[in-house]
């Protein structure tokens, strides 16, 4: 949403971070979109319909098994310090696990269009998306843009998201990337990445 209006209101966006974000679907291959692209339309709607226009978070939850709820791989996710023993840890690992099985619903409508337009057709990378009163064309985007990735992001491919250098109108000077060892939920979540990462993130950002 962030690119979006950045490129329909270039003037007013100093400067644009994108972490994690689906730009071109094309340019590499999640999960994620693997299984956007492989199963029918009609899934998805059956999905909506199931939940009287609504997507069940607890539906999708049954449907996607990431992250693994084993202590392990939360601790590791989480980039906790500590050893997995440690009081500290564990009650990390038990919010986690409450947290993760209790997802929002999502509207239904926005769902679809979501899979439809951003996964199984690409239309931000192509130009074919309509937002705002008109059709977004992302080389109107020319201020700076700081690209986040996740390298083992099962969500959003890292390509996925570097793309955005070959589609936005910034100078290449002007576009930093950086792919973090981590998960897509380890980007957001993960101790170390927000310790050091997105304090660089935000010096970036007064920078601008």
């Amino acid at each position: 949403m962030a690119l979006v209006y950045a490129a329909r209101y270039p003037s007013k966006v100093r400067g644009l971070v994108l972490a994690g974000a689906p730009v071109d679907i094309n340019a590499g291959e999640s999960e994620l979109s693997r299984v956007a692209h492989g199963a029918p339309t009609s899934m998805f709607r059956q999905l909506v319909e199931l939940g009287d226009g609504r997507v069940r978070g607890a539906h999708l939850l049954q449907l996607w098994k990431h992250p693994s709820l084993e202590p392990e791989a939360i601790h590791g996710l989480l980039q906790v310090p500590d050893d997995i023993a440690t009081p500290h840890s564990s009650r990390l690992i038990t919010l986690f696990r409450e947290w993760y099985t209790h997802p929002i619903d999502l509207p239904g409508t926005y769902y679809l269009q979501v899979v439809q337009r951003l996964y199984k057709d690409n239309q931000l990378a192509t130009g074919g998306f309509a937002a705002l009163g008109r059709p977004i064309d992302l080389s109107m985007v020319r201020g700076p843009i700081f690209l986040l990735a996740a390298h083992d992001d099962e969500i959003v491919a890292p390509e996925q998201l570097l793309a955005a250098r070959h589609l936005v109108g910034t100078r290449e000077r002007q576009i930093r990337t950086e792919i973090v060892a981590c998960t897509h939920l380890g980007l957001f979540l993960g101790a170390t990445t927000l310790l050091h990462t997105w304090s660089e993130v935000a010096r970036w950002l007064a920078a601008c």
